[in-house]
């Protein structure tokens, strides 16, 4: 859905303009009841591995009945009779592989994009607002910065003397050093909304350079802050996996442009 909205006033100029998509999928049949065309036998098959997702024991899945960019996990913290979290006389936890669960979706709900654009006697002010909402982000790398106690995360356990484990703490070291690599603890919402763009530009009259050019100087500013982010980083990066990577294109800041095109 897009919708735009376009006016001026005594010089000053108004653009506004909203995008909206959704995504709604459902995987109806795979290849069950086909042949195989080398060997003529049946398929029989009701998943497909599309590929691990980085060093994380997460793998996207096809299933019948699901969708695309379904994450699937088969590890959790090891529990005792009554649910609780078991922890060892030596006060460690550890990690029991259990039958394959949904993590989630890698794929947004909605995407929203909305750009404006401000301009009077030559100074342009434009913003641009991007909002992905739903689908899940994980990362390796932060298992990998927890497992070494670099990260604000296993910082602030260390401050209140561990990770609450049932009604007491576990060692933030022992922690992190048994989840390490294990998708159902790093595991994020990928839900964000950014300012994506920020610019601020001036055209130069005419009339300095003998009507023979127009020149447009401006600053451009792009992925500048969150303004909401539950994720301890970027869920735009590209998540890697084995046979597939899924790439989302991400910016930084750039420098002085200078715009000029000949009258």
């Amino acid at each position: 859905m897009a919708l735009g909205y376009s006016d001026k006033w005594n010089g000053f100029a108004w653009d506004s303009h909203l995008t909206l998509s959704w995504n709604k999928n459902k995987i109806i049949k795979l290849t069950e009841g086909s042949i195989n065309p080398m060997t003529g036998e049946p398929i029989t098959k009701d998943n497909y591995d599309m590929g691990q997702l980085g060093n994380l024991d997460a793998r996207v899945k096809l299933y019948k009945g699901g969708s695309i960019g379904d994450v699937y996990a088969t590890h959790r913290i090891k529990r005792d009779g009554n649910g609780n979290v078991f922890v060892s006389q030596e006060g460690k936890i550890e990690i029991e592989s259990v039958d394959e669960f949904k993590l989630g979706s890698i794929l947004p709900k909605t995407n929203m994009g909305w750009s404006n654009n401000f301009s009077y006697k030559g100074v342009n002010l434009g913003m641009t607002l991007t909002a992905r909402f739903g689908g899940i982000a994980l990362s390796g790398t932060q298992s990998v910065l927890d497992q070494y106690g670099v990260s604000q995360v296993t910082a602030n356990y260390r401050d209140t003397g561990g990770v609450p484990i049932n009604h007491g703490y576990v060692d933030t070291e022992k922690y992190f050093d048994t989840v390490k690599g294990y998708a159902a603890y790093y595991t994020y919402s990928a839900t964000n909304v950014r300012p994506a763009e920020l610019s601020l530009s001036y055209t130069l009259p005419k009339e300095w350079f003998r009507d023979k050019l127009r020149m447009t100087v401006g600053l451009v500013g792009k992925n500048l802050w969150m303004i909401y982010c539950k994720a301890p980083f970027d869920p735009k990066q590209p998540h890697q996996h084995s046979r597939t990577t899924i790439k989302v294109m991400t910016t930084l800041c750039s420098p002085l442009h200078v715009i000029s095109d000949l009258a």
